[in-house]
């Protein structure tokens, strides 16, 4: 029997060699178009899928490869045991007798190409791709750094020596001046002596002489009166000659250099000129990482968050956000997290993961804070100042002090959201607006007389409130309506709107303190949160979905940051 998946299995085992048109993963043959009727009609395949056969010559080798018949039996994969995360043929089933929850393959099957799973899973590849991009960009940056650092530490390396010479030189040169100032006055001392002496020996050279002259010349009382005189001035004189040799005149000043201890000391204590030190700086790099979003994939054995009813919210913790008339939130990837401060003059507050306060970032005068959104990679935010401003202003997170781009708008802007380099404005009397930050080109999504309103995005669809009409509306990027969600009896003034990864919409209702969630298809209401659960006049939340969480704000001081699970 040939093995090639281009001839008909069917055709072949009857020694007939016919093209395959088509093939079915679950009987794992090819068939040909009259073999494929037959499969399609037969009682035990019918519910079968099959695939044209280019799209099967098609997948990766490890795709086809994979078998849906079971090893130990031989027959075909038809049930799924969550319990123990296994794959059960009909013959498996008497081994699974006592476990809860088995499902026909089928049933899980049937949707799986447009369930949130593949999507997320889809997601998390193309976020391991940028994540890849980011760490490379990081690492030529430090390669870039690196290099840098090296220029400046060599021009420190040369600007301490110069330090050091010059303090050196400095020492040295009062050294030299003290040495030459004791030289020079020994040396005045000794010949100032030297004078006095020569002078003298001159004296006494010449009374020497005055006495040969009166030996030869002189009468005996010249002589007597002469010698007398010159007995006195030998006397005067060898008092001098003998006053230099005993007070100490003939004393040799004997030159040495004692050096500070401390110059001897860092002599001989310095081994070298100084230490390269590296230090591991941390990097703050902000990495997608699947696991962390804890959605549910098929087959993993945990609970599927199916519908709105299998939702459950668990409280991780309460934030003092020390801020009021609060309009806008953020998680950061970090789990740092952003609040709006709305008061005149407002400002938007980072806290640390914690709660604790860390800085504040844009205080402008004369207008108010608003709503707020991570963009570039979530290294700058945007932030809208309401009817108090007809203005954008974006902020470099880690440079909150610096001046900031500011993007001018026709009208108030209030809520915002940012998808593929660009920013939604919910701007007033207008409708929804797209701000391109390649060339801030302005188009429109949404026409509608709006006025106030917040905006969320997920998978290519445009979600938003409005709050005069008590209405949540879905549509796609083109503004072409999809579904719209109406029922005071649980949306009254709804504020703030988030979509998590399985595209159930989270929607915050300020009258009635309440959080409602919306089935993706927006057909299906629960409330999710009350007053019981602390919320005050609530406005508005966010969907964290590096770590599956909810954020929900109420207008005044207080947070609640809850974890997305299922029901158990």
């Amino acid at each position: 029997m040939s093995t090639d998946p281009k001839i008909c299995n069917i055709c072949d085992s009857r020694h007939i060699t016919k093209q395959a048109t088509d093939w079915c993963s679950e009987c794992e043959q090819a068939f040909c178009n009259d073999c494929k009727e037959y499969h399609a009609f037969s009682r035990l395949t019918k519910t079968h899928t099959t695939i044209p056969i280019s799209d099967f010559l098609s997948l990766e080798p490890s795709f086809s490869a994979i078998s849906s018949v079971c090893a130990e039996h031989t027959d075909i994969y038809q049930m799924f045991c969550p319990q123990h995360d296994k794959l059960l043929c009909l013959k498996c089933l008497a081994k699974h007798d006592d476990c809860k929850g088995i499902v026909p393959l089928s049933e899980i099957t049937k949707t799986v190409k447009g369930s949130a799973n593949f999507q997320e899973t889809q997601h998390g590849f193309t976020d391991i791709i940028e994540n890849i991009t980011k760490i490379q960009n990081e690492l030529k940056l430090s390669l870039e750094t690196t290099n840098d650092e090296e220029k400046i530490l060599m021009s420190e390396i040369g600007k301490m020596r110069r330090k050091i010479d010059d303090h050196l030189d400095k020492l040295e040169d009062n050294f030299r001046t003290d040495l030459t100032k004791e030289t020079a006055e020994s040396r005045k001392a000794i010949e100032l002596l030297l004078q006095k002496l020569d002078s003298r020996k001159s004296e006494t050279i010449e009374h020497l002489q005055q006495m040969k002259d009166l030996e030869t010349h002189a009468s005996e009382f010249q002589t007597y009166l002469g010698l007398r005189q010159l007995a006195f001035a030998m006397e005067s004189t060898e008092s001098f000659v003998q006053s230099v040799a005993k007070d100490g005149n003939l004393e040799i000043d004997a030159f040495s250099l004692n050096f500070d201890d401390k110059i001897n000391e860092t002599v001989s204590s310095i081994q070298q000129f100084g230490i390269v030190q590296v230090q591991k700086k941390a990097c703050h790099l902000a990495l997608c990482r699947q696991k962390d979003k804890q959605a549910q994939r098929v087959g993993m054995g945990q609970p599927l968050i199916m519908s709105i009813n299998d939702i459950e919210l668990k409280l991780v913790q309460t934030i003092d956000t020390r801020c009021n008339q609060i309009g806008g939130c953020e998680i950061l990837p970090d789990g740092k997290m952003v609040f709006s401060n709305g008061i005149k003059d407002g400002h938007a507050v980072i806290l640390d993961t914690d709660g604790t306060y860390l800085f504040d970032i844009l205080k402008k005068s004369n207008t108010y804070c608003v709503d707020i959104t991570c963009i570039d990679n979530n290294n700058k935010l945007a932030i809208s100042h309401g009817f108090g401003s007809k203005e954008i202003d974006i902020v470099e997170i880690n440079k909150p002090q610096e001046e900031q781009k500011t993007i001018t708008t026709e009208n108030a802007c209030h809520g915002l959201a940012y998808t593929n380099n660009s920013i939604l404005c919910y701007i007033n009397q207008e409708g929804i607006k797209k701000i391109s930050l390649d060339n801030y080109k302005v188009s429109t999504i949404v026409k509608a007389d709006l006025t106030f309103g917040y905006i969320a995005v997920f998978n290519n669809k445009l979600y938003y409130t409005d709050r005069d009409e008590n209405v949540v509306t879905c549509c796609d990027m083109a503004g072409q309506i999809l579904w719209t969600f109406s029922d005071e009896s649980v949306l009254n003034e709804p504020w703030g709107i988030a979509v998590d990864v399985r595209g159930f919409v989270y929607v915050v209702c300020n009258l009635m303190n309440i959080v409602v969630v919306l089935s993706p298809d927006g057909q299906d209401k629960r409330v999710l949160l009350t007053n019981i659960d602390g919320l005050k006049s609530p406005r508005v939340l966010h969907y964290d979905k590096l770590r599956d969480r909810l954020l929900v704000v109420n207008e005044e001081t207080h947070a609640f940051l809850f974890d997305i699970s299922a029901k158990q």
